[in-house]
């Protein structure tokens, strides 16, 4: 974590990610977002939660209808 970021930053955008996720937004969105430019660490870890979220996608797309995911 860079010094100029607060742990609670972190934890404060990585739910704001998972929301952004789950509701289905895209994820440019959240990678635009201040926190996710100046914190390397949940930039990635933003990346990762899309990886996830489109393999679960892929892998259970009826679980998943209500999650209209971009392309």
């Amino acid at each position: 974590m860079p010094k100029n970021v607060s742990k609670a930053a972190c934890e404060k955008f990585q739910k704001y990610a998972v929301e952004l996720i789950n509701s289905g937004t895209d994820p440019e969105d959240a990678q635009r977002h201040p926190h996710a430019n100046a914190c390397a660490d949940c930039s990635q870890f933003l990346r990762d939660l899309t990886i996830i979220s489109d393999a679960a996608h892929s892998l259970l797309p009826h679980e998943w209808k209500s999650v209209s995911r971009p392309n």
